[in-house]
């Protein structure tokens, strides 16, 4: 018997390149080449599995999110049992009638303790012309309960636009809708509400080929949902596409500065934030965008240009500088951890935002350490700089930071409470309208839900 170890392997593909495919799909020959299946994991939390056919085993260590080529099997009753990988007893088994010449999916699905099975025909019920392509759905995330779903123009108002697919449950299997071969966009609501849990961003549909899009809960922990898109005839060639938004909040570091909105290509993300506060995370597209920051009550400009986005991300916008100097102006873009440290652990950024203190060392120091003696833990940072999450273990700590290669503190020592999980950017800004000494003020990063 051919030893029926597989190499999976995952690269990065286009979606164009996913969807169009090529004509001919792979298979290994375990079975005389009577029927196809192919294998999908779509259980969140699940381990990694194996797969046996009539108690032989064909695939070995399947992640999560992973789609396996089609596999020959006889046509008749076969029974489709999946392990935990290196275990013995069947997670989920399921008999069913493959019939000859035909190519068949094996989906699990649902969370581990609960898990499900489902067997889909492919491409049986759809005959596309050259300008259509047939997409299918699947409900697969547990993190959704019922929802609507929308596959629209790139720039159509849901609000104007019915459910393509209407009070879709988990584990629902819709016939596969004929679309026009062009740009469209999906996006997910709960059922009879206005609320998007998931857009995709503009996804290109082919000519005369048929996928299989499934919603599972993300593999990253960034945002919720995802979707698996598997192109019908090459189920190997699958592609998780991520959220196409990202999640901002603002926080203001222009001492002099009056109270300021943020918006996102004329969208309003946070309003009236005065100095040394910080907005709540909204979700926001993704991408290059017009990013403005203006005075709440005179709508005069503080900051306005193009930034790139990036996708499915956590991020604050700071904004920094001084009124009297509008050179000095800048937004600049902070990628958040979500993702908590190891137990015991804190992960803690640095900004340095103050105009009046220049290039600083930074000393994170236990309490009443005489600093004379020690090295800086960051040294020489520039106005303007936003360091990379530090490490450090839970505790209380005296943060100074003094002129670079000075032990005179510009700012503290500052006695501060580190928590076990703790996700924080410590942000050095100036005295309300430049009048005073610079201080420090510490705002938690990571908890939009994202």
């Amino acid at each position: 018997m051919i030893n029926p170890r597989l190499a999976w392997i995952f690269g990065i593909i286009s979606l164009f390149a996913l969807i169009t495919g090529c004509s001919s799909s792979s298979s290994s020959s375990f079975f005389p080449s009577d029927a196809e299946l192919s294998f999908v994991h779509a259980s969140p939390g699940a381990p990694n599995v194996d797969v046996a056919v009539d108690g032989n085993l064909v695939l070995q260590d399947v992640p999560y999110g992973a789609s396996s080529s089609y596999l020959d099997l006889d046509d008749g009753n076969r029974v489709v049992e999946v392990f935990a990988t290196g275990t013995t007893t069947p997670l989920v088994s399921q008999l069913f009638e493959a019939d000859a010449g035909k190519k068949y999916s094996f989906i699990v699905y649902d969370v581990p303790a609960n898990l499900k099975s489902l067997v889909v025909e492919g491409q049986a019920d759809v005959d596309l012309d050259d300008d259509r392509s047939g997409v299918r759905l699947i409900h697969g995330s547990t993190f959704a309960g019922p929802v609507d779903v929308y596959i629209t123009a790139p720039n159509a108002d849901l609000s104007a636009t019915d459910p393509s697919v209407a009070d879709f449950q988990l584990g629902d299997l819709t016939p596969y809708l004929e679309l026009e071969a062009t740009n469209v966009r999906v996006r997910i609501t709960d059922a009879g509400g206005s609320d998007v849990l998931f857009d995709s961003g503009v996804i290109g549909l082919q000519d005369g080929r048929a996928s299989t899009f499934i919603a599972i809960n993300a593999t990253e922990k960034k945002a919720p949902l995802s979707l698996l898109v598997i192109n019908d005839e090459q189920p190997e060639n699958r592609i998780e596409i991520t959220d196409a938004r990202s999640a901002v909040r603002l926080f203001h570091a222009i001492s002099d500065g009056p109270a300021v909105d943020l918006l996102v290509n004329d969208d309003p993300v946070n309003t009236s934030i005065d100095f040394n506060m910080v907005g709540s995370y909204v979700l926001s597209n993704a991408g290059l965008q017009d990013v403005l920051v203006r005075d709440s009550s005179s709508q005069g400009i503080v900051f306005d240009g193009e930034l790139e986005i990036p996708r499915t991300e956590e991020l604050t916008f700071f904004a920094v500088g001084s009124l009297t100097d509008p050179a000095e102006q800048d937004v600049i873009i902070g990628v958040d951890a979500s993702e908590p440290p190891e137990s015991g652990e804190v992960l803690a950024r640095v900004l340095h935002a103050s105009v009046l203190a220049g290039n600083v060392d930074i000393y994170v120091t236990e309490e009443d350490a005489d600093i004379t003696m020690l090295d800086p833990t960051l040294e020489d940072v520039a106005f303007k700089t936003l360091t990379d999450y530090l490490e450090i273990t839970e505790g209380t700590y005296d943060v100074t930071v003094t002129a670079t290669g000075d032990k005179t503190p510009v700012i503290g020592p500052v006695t501060v409470t580190f928590n076990n999980g703790d996700i924080v950017t410590v942000i050095a800004v100036d005295p309300l309208n430049l009048s005073g000494n610079p201080d420090l003020t510490i705002i938690e990063d990571g908890d939009s839900g994202l």
